[in-house]
């Protein structure tokens, strides 16, 4: 299955930094340690996630016009200089500053906490050029993968009605988003769902427990309305979904080589889609989706795995046909 082109869409990147603290107490004074500052957002991780796997994309959504070469810039200089050529980046400015996050990873408990913030609001205008680019962009044989959540000014119909553009135009729509933006498209003919746990209950419109049955039952439901399903189950692995096959899936990893959970989401999507166009079945796709995630919990910045980790993890990686 071969995808031509990849666009990632990240309406609300960001500057990521992770601080470590030692046995992190709320309303204290502590000393950190700055163990990363990377430019991400989720479609931004895809995208380097899936360079790192061979595969080119065009990278696109908005970024803050006062600091958008400084964000360019340093997501270039995370990789080596072929993966950057592998990223083809394409966004527009917009008024404002691209947001900057911050994850503090206790160093004693290994408990990580994320300060989020808003972003830049986008206009109307600033929409419209969106959806003029991905309408050029979308056609048979391409994907459209929409990672992240909405930056102020775009709502879940807006959000809607730029999935149903790509979907008029041949492409193939995959979707890693929550709330507003996810219950807005659940309806839609997408290519593939990433949903966790929780978010499953929005896509079905009703209440999921956590009875691992009951998660697959709802995985299965999917599938019949999506091609691919991809649910993540944190520690526990994940299950992955296609017409009438379910398969579960983990990696075995030591907890005390864990740096960071951060982005390995991001590197399940593009292991499976780097995995599918590659002419992977469901199995080894998921497979190289594993393996990917797991990779990426040993570095301190998203979607900066190794080839010898991906190597490692990716002939431990455990699936079963359920």
């Amino acid at each position: 299955m071969k995808f031509d082109p990849i666009v990632t869409v990240t309406m609300n990147p960001a500057i990521d930094r992770m601080i470590a603290v030692d046995k992190f107490e709320v309303g204290g004074h502590q000393l950190g340690r700055e163990v990363a500052r990377i430019a991400g957002g989720k479609g931004v991780n895809v995208s380097k996630a899936l360079a790192r796997l061979g595969a080119a994309s065009v990278a696109t959504g908005f970024l803050g016009r006062d600091n958008s070469r400084f964000f360019e810039s340093m997501l270039m200089a995370q990789s080596e200089q072929p993966l950057c050529r592998r990223i083809n980046l394409q966004f527009f400015e917009v008024p404002g500053l691209t947001r900057e996050n911050v994850t503090i990873l206790d160093s004693a408990s290994g408990v990580e906490t994320h300060v989020r913030d808003l972003g830049p609001g986008i206009s109307d205008r600033d929409l419209l050029r969106l959806k003029r680019k991905l309408d050029l962009m979308s056609r048979p044989g391409s994907l459209v993968i929409f990672g992240g959540g909405l930056p102020p000014g775009v709502d879940g119909e807006s959000f809607s009605q730029i999935v149903r553009i790509c979907e008029a135009a041949g492409a193939r729509v995959a979707v890693d988003t929550s709330e507003a933006a996810l219950g807005a498209v659940r309806d839609e003919k997408l290519f593939l769902v990433k949903p966790n746990r929780h978010e499953l209950a929005q896509l079905l419109g009703r209440d999921v427990g956590p009875d691992r049955g009951e998660i697959v039952k709802a995985g299965r439901e999917l599938a019949g309305r999506f091609d691919y399903v991809l649910i993540s189950l944190g520690a526990e692995g994940g299950l992955a979904f296609h017409e009438q096959t379910a398969i579960a899936g983990r990696v075995p990893i030591d907890p005390d080589r864990i740096v960071s959970t951060v982005g390995c989401g991001d590197c399940l999507l593009a292991g499976f889609v780097a995995g599918l166009t590659a002419g992977k079945d469901l199995v080894d796709a998921y497979r190289l989706a594993l393996a990917a995630a797991t990779a990426n919990l040993l570095g301190g910045g998203a979607a900066e795995f190794k080839p010898e980790s991906l190597d490692e993890f990716l002939a431990v990686a455990q699936t079963e046909t359920l």
